[in-house]
């Protein structure tokens, strides 16, 4: 450890106890003694600025250059090999780490290759003993946002099951100033994800907003115009009160109507003015029974093809409450539109199982970002299995049940927009366990594991890293 402050490290990852690749602090070098330290004061952090019009959305942060003042000094040839090695680890990308002292929190820079104008080293000093003082004027391009140190959360087991509000769960307040990638590993409880397709929604909303999913169990359901008066039946795989039943008609189409919300109100959560996208919960009562899915708003038709008796979420598209409004005109007014959607039955005999729905929120007054995510887990691992989220680079790892082997993912998917964590505000996450894949269904009494990690994002330095001691 240094007795010089701050201390200024590239690493091999950002992490305080990482292997150091160079170090700006250095007391000796080799036989010949020689000082290399950064001095406390000159520091320009810089600041990222944002890329476009004002008015024009979905801007990028730009980068910025981070520039220090370096003292290097000992004998004149050993300088200079300092130097050399200051400069050639300046102009290759990398992680660079700065802690003020020794009681304050590191953050993390993620640098680029600089030019070669990166080191000004106009001032140098020599004495009669052929010592030299180098006063270097260090500059190096690094990402927008400084990084706190990972932080590591384990959630409550997530039970697949709206009507108890076990699909979601709010997340702790996060730290940091923008909205950081999330990393989600997911394990099922009962040890076994098969072939699933899950979905993964995050949802960003001010206080006041409280973007919570809506849920309408079957009996807060408006009953549709063929073969749809039957009663609720009772099943521990259904959310709820359970699910209705009806036969389905090869030779006719549409079969019947299935009037979701008319104007009612949810059993669970509120619908606000915004944006949502509407999973039905449904599956065939037998073998022969598949039908299509549509949604009276978009046209938007999904053919569902489960196994008998096997209850999945069914993808009906989005909506817009009310009926037709954007964005723009949006208003917080309690009261909106209906919404129908309809199910078709093209061929195949057999009778259908309809449940409860489920509304995500997208957008609308108050929502600051949402991203969902389908991701596929792997049928080649027979046993348990974790998937991995990895909001940062975008990618989905399957591992096995003790996360040591590598799974292979599903080319295909995932699809949709990796989740990020937005300090400031309410951050809810939702996950569904089975979204209209053939072969397998899920129970609502299924729980799983939910683990996340997030490296805050700072535009400037948390006050931990600023004051020593502060906490």
């Amino acid at each position: 450890m240094t007795d010089r402050w701050p201390l200024v490290q590239y690493l091999a990852s950002a992490d305080r106890k990482a292997r150091v690749v160079f170090s700006f602090n250095q007391d000796t070098f080799e036989v010949a003694t020689t000082k290399t330290y950064p001095t406390a004061n000159g520091w320009d952090f810089g600041t990222p600025e944002l890329d476009g019009p004002v008015d024009a959305a979905g801007r990028s942060w730009g980068g910025r250059v981070l520039r220090f003042p370096l003292v290097i000094h000992g004998p004149s040839f050993r300088t200079q090999q300092v130097l050399s090695e200051v400069a050639r680890h300046v102009l290759r990308p990398g992680i660079l780490m700065y802690r003020m002292s020794p009681t304050s929190e590191p953050v993390f820079y993620r640098t680029f290759v600089g030019s070669p104008g990166s080191l000004d080293m106009s001032r140098v000093y020599t004495d009669p003993k052929r010592n030299a003082t180098w006063f270097v004027d260090v500059q190096i391009p690094v990402a927008p946002f400084a990084e706190g140190e990972r932080i590591t959360t384990t959630l409550p087991l997530l039970r697949n099951d709206p009507h108890l509000g076990g699909c979601t769960v709010q997340l702790p307040a996060p730290l940091g100033d923008v909205a950081a990638p999330l990393t989600v590993s997911l394990r099922s409880a009962s040890g076994l994800l098969g072939a699933r397709r899950l979905l993964l929604h995050m949802a960003a909303s001010t206080p006041e907003r409280a973007a919570a999913p809506a849920w309408w169990d079957p009996t807060a359901l408006i009953q549709g115009e063929v073969g749809w008066d039957g009663p609720v039946t009772a099943d521990p795989s259904w959310p709820g009160s359970g699910y209705r039943t009806t036969q389905l008609n090869p030779l006719q189409r549409p079969n019947g109507r299935w009037q979701f919300i008319g104007g009612g109100a949810p059993t669970r959560g509120q619908v606000k003015p915004g944006r949502y996208q509407v999973f039905g919960r449904m599956g065939p009562a037998d073998a022969t029974g598949y039908f299509d899915v549509a949604n009276d708003t978009n046209l938007r038709t999904r053919r569902l093809r489960v196994g008998p008796g096997d209850p999945t979420w069914a993808g009906l598209g989005d909506v817009s409450w009310p009926a037709g409004v954007d964005d723009a005109n949006l208003t917080p007014a309690d009261k909106v539109a209906g919404y129908d959607a309809s199910v078709y039955a093209w061929r195949g005999l057999g009778s259908a199982r309809l449940g409860g729905m489920l509304a995500l929120p997208t957008g609308g007054p108050g929502i600051r970002s949402t991203s969902s995510l389908l991701l596929q887990a792997n049928a080649a691992v027979t046993g348990p299995q974790q998937l991995v989220i990895d909001g940062e680079a975008e990618t989905v790892l399957i591992r096995d049940g003790d996360g040591s082997a590598m799974g292979v993912p599903n080319q295909e998917i995932p699809r949709g927009q990796f989740p990020v964590l937005t300090p400031g505000s309410i951050n809810q996450l939702t996950l569904l366990l089975q979204v209209a894949a053939a072969g397998i269904g899920d129970s609502a009494a299924e729980e799983t594991e939910v683990q996340y990690s997030y490296r805050p994002r700072y535009l400037w330095l948390p006050s931990t890293a600023l004051d020593p001691g502060a906490s």
